[in-house]
């Protein structure tokens, strides 16, 4: 959900690193048609075009590979220190989120238990017809306002626990956590066959 502006720069390069490495696989490609080409050639000069476009791709292959090995390592580098970070994150949302939960549950059973209060008050109260003690009549008046006073405090701190923000956080890092394991081991597979 909320991510820092490293993770942020972390996930453009690893965009960027991408993109250098579509553009290296396609010149490869193209140097295995180029190459097929070549053999069915049966003229020379088919054959020195193909020879001559192989080689400059051959060179901008070479030019992709110095940008892409670089990238990997330092990318692999950040996203292992940002996993860890990362981590240590989850356990510290998770933390709150048993916490808050905790809290929510305990101020949602105030709030029964002050409107069951506020409901026996209210039915103690006599009916509106009968004429009773003006005094007894403040009371419990007072007594009505001061639950249900208690009882929009208990509400409000019940929905100050955002506890659905921080279990969408642990769902987004954990995401995130799945995304950079992914990443990493495409590297590793990029330094096999690039490397």
């Amino acid at each position: 959900m909320n991510h820092t502006s490293v993770e942020r720069k972390l996930k453009t390069d690893i965009i960027q690193k991408n993109i250098v490495r579509k553009q290296l696989e396609k010149k490869m490609s193209q140097v295995t048609r180029y190459t097929h080409q070549r053999e069915k050639a049966t003229s020379n000069r088919w054959h020195k075009r193909h020879a001559t476009t192989i080689n400059r791709l051959q060179g901008e292959i070479a030019e992709l590979r110095e940008q892409l090995n670089p990238l990997n390592a330092d990318l692999e580098a950040r996203i292992k220190a940002e996993m860890e970070f990362s981590e240590e994150e989850v356990e510290a949302f998770r933390a709150q989120y048993q916490q808050e939960h905790a809290e929510m549950i305990a101020a949602r059973q105030r709030v029964d238990a002050i409107q069951s209060d506020l409901e026996e008050t209210q039915s103690e109260e006599s009916p509106a017809g009968e004429s009773t003690d003006t005094a007894s009549d403040s009371e419990a008046s007072e007594e009505i306002h001061q639950k249900e006073a208690e009882l929009a405090r208990a509400e409000r701190a019940m929905k100050e626990k955002d506890v659905e923000e921080v279990q969408r956080e642990i769902e987004s890092e954990e995401k995130d956590k799945v995304f950079f394991t992914r990443e990493l081991r495409r590297i590793i597979a990029e330094r096999e066959i690039y490397g």
